[in-house]
């Protein structure tokens, strides 16, 4: 099992004015574990017992809270299950990522790798393939914030993806930002992590949506619309 480290880069500012439930930071020298799964496509929303446990009070299994994201939240666009035009849409290919996954202290601001750098994932377009990415465990207390850095990402579509009426099949990369990555943070998410506890995070990289949205010419995927369409949220079914 992976120890916690520091993780150097600068924090990221989050958006101001997040209301948060419950008590502070409140570590008390114990640990909790978590893990973090990619998704190729979304998960299907949680069920009412699901969510049964309100933020202020987690459930003892879980030792985890979450708070609804606003609507103008970094990287939080998509919601739920598609609609029934992007649902019939079957892609068949496969989706290659490099990924790192942190979650930010509340007290002291440090933003906590859990996954052991780079990691590159293979996962089907087609259907919900998940992929664990990392598993560790971090010091008991509150978290705010979720952040994934992608180094690499590249569609290889067989088929079912049309753009303006037209097929495309093959390689489709992801144009990355100027220091070749792209940064998505979700300032929302919040997490209790108690002593003994146990979390799940999955990344839901929503590619029916981004990939309907390739540059037919290029062949290849703005920045904003990859960014604008991924997910960071508690994992439903965990």
């Amino acid at each position: 099992m992976k120890r916690w480290i520091t993780n150097p880069l600068p924090a990221l500012t989050l958006i101001a004015g997040i209301g948060l439930t419950g008590c502070g930071d409140v570590t008390s020298g114990g640990v909790g574990e978590i893990e973090v799964l990619l998704v190729a496509d979304s998960l299907p929303a949680a069920t009412p017992s699901a969510d049964a446990a309100s933020p202020a009070s987690p459930g003892p299994s879980s030792g985890t809270s979450a708070a609804p994201a606003p609507s103008g939240a970094v990287g939080v666009h998509i919601f739920g299950r598609l609609n029934p035009a992007m649902d019939s849409l079957r892609l068949e290919g496969t989706l290659t990522a490099q990924v790192r996954s942190f979650i930010r202290r509340e007290r002291s601001n440090d933003w906590i790798e859990i996954t052991d750098g780079p990691q590159e994932v293979v996962l089907a377009l087609e259907g919900e393939e998940q992929r664990i990415v990392a598993q560790g465990t971090v010091p008991a207390g509150r978290y705010v914030g979720a952040r994934t850095i992608f180094g690499r990402i590249e569609a290889e579509v067989i088929r079912g993806l049309r753009v303006d009426g037209e097929p495309i099949v093959g390689k489709i990369p992801v144009l990355l930002g100027p220091a070749g990555r792209i940064d998505v943070v979700e300032p929302s998410l919040f997490l209790d992590i108690a002593e003994g506890g146990s979390v799940s995070l999955a990344i839901e990289m929503n590619s029916r949506i981004w990939l309907r949205l390739t540059d037919r010419p290029e062949r290849n995927v703005g920045e904003g619309d990859f960014r604008g369409a991924v997910r960071i949220r508690v994992h439903p079914g965990r």
